[in-house]
């Protein structure tokens, strides 16, 4: 006799179904929020973490291929802009990388694309910025975008067992 685990995204949720024999095609509907055909998860004991993957690593659930066509796109804009004078041109480069990277900008970063997209020199800033990067946190710099960090926080189980 099966039990079945199944996650609703709406409630964030795991929820444990009994079937009397296996049906692995059946997908119930949540019981809280009613939201239709729950997709199937595999069992807690047989999940397997990513091996290179470390608890607060910011990039650990960043999808590493999409990432990397995003940054060759993102470098073939970049080509060129050594001899480009015009800091607002970096800034909107900066942008485009939070846009497809699944990052979003932490506190230092905004102030830097601000700043740059105010006309500032982007060397006085890199040295300015220098000083900052050395304390280590990245979060001052980029952080995961809601989104995803919902998606890392682990989903409630419900304890009740349902019938499938």
């Amino acid at each position: 006799m099966p039990i079945y685990e199944f996650y609703c995204e709406s409630c964030h949720t795991l929820f444990n179904f009994f079937s009397a024999r296996i049906d692995t095609g059946k997908r119930p509907a949540c019981p809280r929020c009613g939201r239709a055909r729950l997709p199937r998860r595999p069992s807690r004991f047989a999940t397997l973490r990513h091996a290179g993957a470390e608890e607060g690593d910011p990039f650990s659930e960043l999808d590493e291929g999409k990432l990397e066509g995003a940054m060759d796109a993102l470098m073939n804009e970049a080509e060129g802009l050594e001899n480009e004078e015009d800091p607002r041109v970096l800034a909107r480069l900066m942008r485009r990388f939070t846009d497809v990277s699944g990052l979003e900008m932490g506190e230092h970063m905004a102030e830097l694309v601000a700043r740059l997209e105010a006309g500032e020199d982007p060397e006085s800033l890199e040295r300015e910025m220098d000083d900052v990067a050395g304390e280590d946190d990245f979060d001052d710099f980029f952080k995961l975008k809601n989104a995803l960090q919902e998606r890392r926080r682990k989903p409630r189980v419900d304890d009740e067992l349902y019938f499938l």
